[in-house]
């Protein structure tokens, strides 16, 4: 919880620890899967930028308004109960909200804009031509000549009068009138369309063809008729139990270790044989069990012994310490134990004395993770005695898959008994998957009571009406006024 209001802050302590206490589990930021924000408090939506971006880990956001914030899931105020689940079980399904990919700009193409036409200069070239001579006018005598006279006058006539004229000129060399290029329209983007040869040629060209071969008419040629071949692509109902799973090694190895490798057993041996069960009391689950059980009755840490070092259980923070090598615990948990450990109360003076101790040598574990598949480990895929596998089985609170070990179908068998509960044979039966992996569910979440034969919480939540509603669902309400 980040930098939440008092108020809210301690609703959802109280909710943690109550109806919600299967799902959600205060721990530290350094530890946690998720965490919980007020986008309308700036100190709250600070520390989640801060988280989010240090963890990539998803969160919830609580605010009024509806929001689409990266890696968190949205729950309007004022909350309830349901939408807190609600939330979880998204975060547990991994449909957190997620920012979309930035779409591709696309590439502007340059329009094809025609170039300019060439102007073309004439040259011409210039005559000049040469200026007149002036004359003086000879103004007509009235003097009759003499013979004399008229003798030069026949023989040297006047000379004939040249007509003047202005010479024209062109002062400046003239370009050849040329059109102004049309306006240039934008050139709207074209897509690349595949053309065929068809397609190019004139409407009215005629076909290529010979005129010194006459077409000569094909022989006709039998068809023979092939039947139709089925539809291709058409996809099977849905089978869950069918899918071809891509598993690791490791993912194959630890699935055999917690839920084993038997095949279904029939309801005679499931009932009879001796290979299909065991006793808890004879193994080291049940000194864990019972150490968890009184630390989270009580408050209080608990501690028993082993030959190879003592584990310390502190439900208050969800963690078990060990001293001695985590590593060796897949083999302690397959041995017969003649002497089951006596567990006792660690005062709280003691608890913090050898608190650090543990926890420089890194040997501290999630309490809850750890009983969890120390029970699937014990088990091998075996059911525990007593257990009729015909009696119907409910589910008490919804486990917490984000933190716990998830096996095959564990969601699927873990809603058909939250629903309206089902026996073990049943439930292989109904949901068409190996006996082995209820199994192994059971063992999981019997050890963490989480499982009952008494359905009676089912019945009376189908039997409550919309007015009496419970102590958290009216302090919700209240909190949202």
């Amino acid at each position: 919880m980040l930098s939440l209001p008092p108020r809210t802050q301690a609703v959802l302590e109280f909710f943690f620890t109550s109806t919600g206490r299967t799902s959600f589990v205060p721990s530290q930021e350094s530890m946690a899967d998720a965490a919980v924000f007020d986008v309308d408090t700036q100190e709250s939506m600070q520390r989640w930028n801060d988280f989010h971006a240090r963890t990539a880990k998803p969160g919830i956001a609580l605010s009024v308004t509806p929001h689409q914030i990266d890696g968190a899931v949205w729950v309007q105020k004022p909350v309830t109960p349901a939408a807190l689940l609600a939330a979880a079980a998204a975060l547990n399904a991994g449909k957190w909200h997620r920012s979309a990919p930035a779409a591709p700009v696309p590439q502007q193409v340059a329009p094809m804009v025609p170039s300019a036409p060439l102007v073309q200069v004439e040259t011409r070239r210039e005559t000049v031509a040469p200026a007149p001579v002036a004359r003086d006018e000879v103004p007509p005598t009235t003097v009759r000549p003499d013979f004399g006279g008229l003798m030069r006058q026949v023989l040297n006539p006047p000379p004939a009068a040249v007509e003047s004229h202005k010479p024209n000129f062109e002062r400046f060399v003239t370009a050849a009138s040329v059109s102004a290029p049309a306006p240039v329209a934008p050139v709207a983007p074209m897509a690349a369309v595949p053309a065929s040869y068809a397609a190019l040629a004139p409407s009215d060209a005629e076909p290529i063809s010979s005129p010194a071969v006459e077409s000569e008419s094909a022989p006709p040629v039998s068809v023979a008729t092939v039947p139709a071949a089925p539809e291709q692509g058409v996809a099977e109902p849905h089978d869950p139990s069918k899918q071809d799973l891509v598993i690791s090694q490791q993912e194959k190895h630890d699935e055999e270790l917690l839920c084993g490798t038997r095949e279904d057993a029939s309801p005679a041996d499931l009932a009879s044989s001796s290979a299909l069960r065991y006793d808890p009391n004879q193994y080291l689950i049940a000194a864990l069990k019972e150490a968890y059980l009184v630390s989270a009755k009580w408050r209080v840490p608990t501690q028993f012994d082993l030959p190879e070092g003592a584990v310390v259980v502190d439900t208050l923070q969800n963690h078990i310490y060990l001293g001695f090598d985590p590593a060796k615990l897949t083999q302690l948990y397959g041995l017969r134990m003649t002497k089951r450990p006596k567990t006792r109360v660690v005062s709280a003076g003691d608890f913090a004395k050898m608190r650090p101790r543990f926890e420089s040598s890194g040997a501290v574990l999630r309490a809850d993770a750890l009983l969890w598949r120390a029970a699937m480990e014990t088990a091998g895929g075996r059911l525990p005695t007593g257990v009729n596998p015909d009696k119907p089985v409910y589910l008490k609170h919804w486990p917490n898959m984000t933190r716990l070990q998830r096996t095959p179908h564990s969601l699927r068998i873990a809603a058909a008994w939250a629903i309206k509960g089902a026996s073990i044979s049943e439930t292989a039966r109904v949901l068409h998957i190996p006996q082995r992996y209820i199994f192994a569910f059971y063992n999981a979440a019997l050890e963490l009571d989480l499982v009952t034969e008494d359905g009676s919480h089912i019945h009376r939540a189908k039997r409550k009406g919309p007015g009496n509603r419970g102590l958290l669902t009216r302090l919700f309400n209240w909190l949202g006024k």
